[in-house]
C-alpha cells in the first residue's frame, strides 16, 4: 500500500482516539455538573466542540494527476508520402516486406487444415448443413454469425457439435463451428488468434 495512504489511515485513527478521549472527558463533566446551569453550559461547550467534527471532504480531484494518464510528448506528424516514409524507415521495400511477413505468418494449407480434432467434429448434421449452405465460405461465415449466440466463457468448452446443437458457445466453440463447416466443404481452415 501507498506511503501516503498508511500515512492518511494513521492519522485518522491518532485524531479518532483524542476525539474519543475529548468525547469521554466533556460527557463526564456533563454528568459531574454540579448544578443544571453549569450541566447547560458544559452540553453547549460539548456540542461545539463535536459540530467540527462532521467528515471533511475527499482529497481535491485533480484530472491531471491520475494513477493513469496518457504518454505526453511531442507527437510526429503522420507520414503522408512514400518519400517521408522512405526518410523515415530507410530504404525498406514495404511491399517485399509485407510478402515476407505474409508469408511467415500464413503458412500454405496442409491435410490437417481439412480433419476433424476432438473440437472440430464433422458430423452429419455439419456436413449437411454445409451442403445446404452450397460449401461457399462467405454464406457459411455468414450463417455461423448470425445463428450462433455468444455465451460469455473461455477455452473450448463445447466443440463444433454441441455448439450447433445448442445454437451458442464461447468464441472458441464458435470458431470449432466454422472450421468444421469450412473443413467439411474441402475449405482449408485453422484457429489464428486475432482482433
Amino acid at each position: 500500500m501507498p506511503d501516503e495512504i498508511l500515512e492518511r489511515h494513521f492519522e485518522a485513527v491518532a485524531r479518532y482516539s483524542q476525539e474519543k478521549e475529548t468525547l469521554y472527558d466533556n460527557l463526564d463533566a456533563i454528568e459531574n455538573a454540579p448544578s443544571v446551569q453549569t450541566k447547560r453550559i458544559r452540553i453547549t461547550r460539548a456540542l461545539q466542540h463535536q459540530q467540527p467534527l462532521t467528515p471533511s471532504q475527499h482529497l481535491p480531484f485533480n484530472p491531471d494527476n491520475l494513477p493513469f494518464s496518457f504518454p505526453t510528448g511531442n507527437i510526429r506528424t503522420p507520414l503522408l508520402t512514400k518519400t517521408e516514409f522512405q526518410k523515415r524507415f530507410g530504404f525498406m521495400n514495404s511491399e517485399v516486406t509485407t510478402r515476407r511477413s505474409n508469408r511467415k505468418r500464413n503458412p500454405k494449407p496442409n491435410d490437417t487444415d481439412l480433419s476433424a480434432t476432438e473440437d472440430i467434429q464433422i458430423t452429419q448434421e455439419i456436413e449437411a448443413l454445409a451442403q445446404e449452405l452450397k460449401h461457399h465460405p462467405i454464406l457459411i461465415y455468414n450463417w455461423v454469425r448470425n445463428h450462433i449466440d455468444f455465451i460469455p466463457t473461455y477455452g473450448s468448452v463445447k466443440g463444433s457439435a454441441l455448439t450447433l446443437m445448442t445454437k451458442s458457445g464461447n468464441a472458441f466453440d464458435t470458431a470449432s463451428l466454422l472450421i468444421a463447416l469450412l473443413r467439411a466443404s474441402k475449405i482449408p481452415a485453422r484457429y489464428v488468434y486475432g482482433t
